[in-house]
C-alpha cells in the first residue's frame, strides 16, 4: 500500500485519478458525462476506502444527496476509522472572481460568461489541532474539444471554518462525521453496515480491509 504523507500528495492522487476517469467517460460517451460524487477515505497516509454515488443518487438535487453524504461520512469514520476524507465533484469556477462575486456561477456559465468554466474540484477535509476543521480545495477548469477534455491550470484554496464550509454543505457534513467516535464492530457487524451503504446506492472499493 502506497503512503501519502501530506495533504498535497493526497489531493494529487485524487485529482489525477479523477481526471483520467473524466477523460475516459467523455472519450467513450461524449460531452455531458459528469463524474459522480466520490469520497476517498484516509487513515494517516493510507487510502483505505473509496466510495462513489450511483447514477440514481446523482439524479437527486444536491440537497437530496446530503443524507447519503452523511451516511458515507459516518461509515468512513466509524467503521473504517478515517481521520480525513477527500471529496471529488464537478462544478463551476470563475477566473474573474471580481466580476462574478455573489453571482450564480452555473447561471453565468449557461449565459455564456467567458470567464466561468466547468471544473473538477477536490476538497480534502480533516480536523486539525484542537478539532478545528481544515479544508484544502483544488479546482481545475476544463472545456471540451470534440470527445476530449482540455484541462486548465490548477487553482488552490485553503480554509479553516470560513467561507468554504459555509458555502459547501457537503463538506460541512463530512467535517461533522469526522468528529464521531470510531466503532469497533466484528466482521458480521461490518458486513451489515457496508451492505446497507451499497444498498443505498454507494459503490465501495476497500483497500486492506477494516
Amino acid at each position: 500500500m502506497d503512503v501519502y504523507g501530506d495533504v498535497y500528495s493526497k489531493l494529487a492522487l485524487c485529482l489525477s485519478s479523477s481526471q483520467v476517469a473524466k477523460s475516459g467517460l467523455v472519450g467513450e460517451f461524449g460531452v455531458g458525462e459528469d463524474l459522480p460524487f466520490s469520497f476517498f477515505g484516509w487513515v494517516g497516509g493510507e487510502l483505505v476506502v473509496v466510495g462513489s454515488f450511483s447514477v440514481e443518487l446523482m439524479r437527486l438535487p444536491v440537497s437530496g444527496r446530503l443524507g447519503f453524504v452523511r451516511r458515507v461520512g459516518e461509515v468512513f469514520r466509524q467503521v473504517f476509522g478515517c481521520d480525513s476524507v477527500s471529496f471529488v465533484a464537478e462544478g463551476f469556477v470563475s477566473l474573474v472572481p471580481g466580476v462574478t462575486s455573489g453571482l450564480c456561477l452555473r447561471g453565468e456559465f449557461a449565459g455564456g460568461n467567458e470567464g466561468v468554466f466547468e471544473c473538477l474540484s477536490v476538497a480534502h477535509v480533516c480536523l486539525g489541532v484542537g478539532g478545528v476543521p481544515e479544508v484544502v480545495l483544488v479546482s481545475v477548469p476544463y472545456f471540451y474539444e470534440g470527445r476530449s477534455v482540455v484541462w486548465g491550470d490548477e487553482l488552490g484554496f485553503f480554509s479553516g471554518v470560513g467561507r468554504v464550509l459555509l458555502d459547501s454543505p457537503v463538506l460541512a457534513v463530512l467535517v461533522l462525521c469526522l468528529g464521531l467516535d470510531v466503532l469497533f464492530l466484528d466482521d458480521d457487524g461490518v458486513d451489515v453496515v457496508l451492505g446497507e451503504l451499497v444498498g443505498l446506492g454507494v459503490n465501495l472499493q476497500e483497500f486492506g480491509g477494516v
